[in-house]
């Protein structure tokens, strides 16, 4: 598959900014979901025979 771009979907500049504050970015991410009371892992289903 070509679709004539030269790069992908982000520009250099915005994937830098992503590696040098990758910790803070993600601690805020968590900070986030905890202010939701929300987690990142999924709620586990669990069935019992009747």
């Amino acid at each position: 598959f070509d679709d004539a771009h030269d790069s992908g979907l982000y520009d250099w500049k915005y994937l830098r900014h992503l590696c040098d504050k990758q910790d803070t970015l993600w601690q805020d991410y968590l900070d986030k979901l905890s202010a939701a009371n929300l987690a990142r892992e999924s709620n586990v289903i669990q069935f019992k025979s009747l």
